[in-house]
């Protein structure tokens, strides 16, 4: 029970923010991206927490409407008035370092104060501690972040908070006046990385092959393999491939996610296809060992706790049906899509009563 109201509460105290965002500028040595519209995820994560407690039983449910609103009341409080809008995380190419580049933005608004009169960046550096500098004009903080280590955050324009490894101050001096200046060069192989439909939260995205080539250095030696072969037409097709997409979905109508893949030609688009469908294969055995399976996992299960044996049948006998109708493979041209999207109610319906269930 305390676990139940402990995801509703945290899920509702960190997503339930405000704002509509501007468009984030992805550096030209960037490989791979990912975007988080936070508006529309506070939306839709709303309303997914609203269909789960709607779900729970009748005592359990009261408890939990109670924790959620106070969740919300604090955020209200506290964080509502930052008004983050986006965030985004890339990992570039640093030409003075052999090692990938991370980094991460978030717009917000800095200058605004909560009911404690405290900004964001007086609470950053409340919970951070760390030293105080100046990068390319705009004042920064180098601190210990909790999963990310020793990190460097700019505060840019009152607007963004860039945050990079310690030791790519390089790269963040780069991010600092791509920000506020706007100077640096942008990669045109994101243009698409903020056109998020209605049901998805999150992007996550890679540049295509060639760009890829390009920025590790290496498209010489793929055509090189190709002339050595004999099969120049492979080493094309290999760089030909473009980029491969990532979305999350979350709504009350729809959970799952959509993987796209651009295999610039048929021939590997076959194979793309072909693999997916392998997948969907599996997932139709797995669904259909679900409830079967159930003894097996029950005595794993038995190791770290106890479980209801006929609730895990129940739940896996359900959760099978739903798997077979939840993968789909569809191709267009030479882009093939893995989707994986349960209908939410549907889902919640089968997950929570069962898992009230087995804590009761």
């Amino acid at each position: 029970m305390k676990k139940i109201l402990g995801i509703v509460a945290a899920v509702s105290a960190s997503l339930i923010l405000a704002g509509c965002g501007g468009e984030p500028r992805i550096p030209a040595n960037t490989v791979a991206a990912a975007y988080v519209d936070i508006d529309k995820a506070i939306f839709n994560v709303k309303d997914v927490v609203e269909v789960v407690i709607d779900e729970l039983p009748k005592e359990m449910r009261e408890e939990a409407e109670k924790a959620y609103e106070e969740a919300i009341e604090q955020y209200k409080k506290n964080f509502r008035c930052f008004d983050v809008e986006w965030a985004v995380a890339t990992v570039g190419m640093d030409k003075s370092s052999p090692e990938p580049a991370p980094a991460i933005v978030v717009k917000a608004d800095l200058k605004a104060k909560n009911e404690q009169g405290a900004t964001l960046v007086d609470m950053v550096k409340g919970l951070v501690g760390g030293q105080e500098s100046q990068v390319a004009g705009a004042p920064a903080l180098t601190c210990v972040l909790p999963g990310l280590g020793r990190s460097t955050l700019a505060f840019v324009d009152d607007t963004y908070v860039i945050a990079v490894a310690a030791s790519s101050a390089g790269v963040l001096e780069r991010m600092v006046k791509l920000y506020k200046d706007g100077d640096g060069e942008t990669s045109d192989a994101f243009d698409d990385l903020t056109d998020l439909d209605g049901d998805t939260v999150l992007r996550i995205q890679t540049a295509d092959a060639a760009t890829m080539a390009d920025l590790f250095g290496c498209r010489r030696e793929i055509e090189e393999f190709g002339e050595k072969c004999g099969d120049e037409d492979l080493a094309e097709m290999l760089l030909d491939v473009g980029g491969v997409m990532l979305d999350v979905k979350v709504t009350d109508d729809v959970l799952g996610s959509t993987l796209t893949v651009k295999a610039g030609s048929d021939l590997f688009a076959d194979a793309v296809e072909g693999a997916a469908n392998i997948a969907v294969l599996g997932n139709r055995i797995a669904a259909a060992g679900a409830g079967s399976s159930a003894e097996v996992i029950e005595k794993a299960l038995r190791k770290v706790g106890t479980v209801e044996m006929g609730v895990l049948k129940k739940l896996g006998g359900s959760l099978g049906g739903l798997l077979r109708k939840a993968v789909e493979v569809k191709r267009s041209g030479s882009t093939v899509t893995l989707a994986v999207e349960f209908d939410t109610e549907d889902l919640v319906e089968t997950v929570v009563p069962a898992l009230t269930g087995a804590a009761r």
